[in-house]
């Protein structure tokens, strides 16, 4: 059993997995998944891909740290998911004005869809992303680069930076125009770096799966209800 810590060698493998194995999940064409379910029933499975990365990483080769579900807000977790819900909140509502008040959000109409998209938006895609994202590549980057950087009052290190960048990065390879891919880029290294500041403050990762589910969630329910 593995008793290290992460490195950043850790970090770069444990992220080239996930990358390869999401591509080779959206690369399939399942006959068995009906063409109106597909295209969500791929993103379960590409984080399910990243989730097991997450899991096999921890036992066999470096742990990272989790902390307990019940601690979430002793440990310090509240400001971060109060930060993260007003970005988002604001951030959303601009977007929102700047698209001249227009919201468009396909294939809702179906109960089906819209439940597999709630349940993904409000539990999966923080369990599976910020098991990877945060537990082994930001463990990873900031045992091997400690030092940190002074954000005005805040002083973040530069691994949490780092694994905010690649979060960001990651979102390039989403399957939908290039444009809204990088807008959803730099959004998620926002994101990033204000979850990643509330697990290296914490060592909880309970606290950052709930915060990246509360943000993702919250961005859905507003463009549902704008656009509806």
């Amino acid at each position: 059993m593995a008793k290290r810590l992460p490195s950043a060698v850790d970090a770069v493998a444990a992220l080239a997995l996930g990358i390869i194995a999401t591509l080779l999940v959206w690369s399939l064409h399942p006959s068995w998944l009906p063409a109106a379910y597909r295209g969500i029933g791929l993103t379960y499975l590409s984080h399910a891909a990243l989730l097991a990365v997450a899991i096999l990483w921890y036992p066999l080769i470096g742990r990272f740290p989790v902390g307990r579900v019940r601690r979430i807000f002793s440990n310090g977790w509240l400001w971060p998911l109060v930060t993260i819900t007003l970005v988002v909140v604001v951030g959303t509502l601009l977007m929102f004005g700047m698209s001249g008040g227009r919201a468009h959000v396909g294939g809702m109409s179906d109960p089906l869809t819209m439940a597999a998209i709630l349940l993904f938006q409000g539990l999966f895609v923080g369990i599976s992303e910020e098991a990877l994202f945060r537990g082994v590549v930001q463990t990873g980057l900031s045992a091997t680069f400690p030092r940190t950087l002074a954000l005005g009052s805040l002083r973040i290190g530069t691994g949490t930076i780092l694994a905010a960048a690649l979060f960001g990065a990651v979102h390039l390879l989403n399957p939908q125009p290039i444009a809204m891919s990088a807008a959803q880029a730099l959004w998620a290294m926002l994101l990033g770096l204000i979850i990643g500041y509330g697990y290296e403050r914490t060592h909880n990762l309970w606290g950052a799966m709930l915060a990246h589910n509360v943000s993702d969630l919250a961005f859905f329910a507003i463009v549902l209800a704008l656009a509806r």
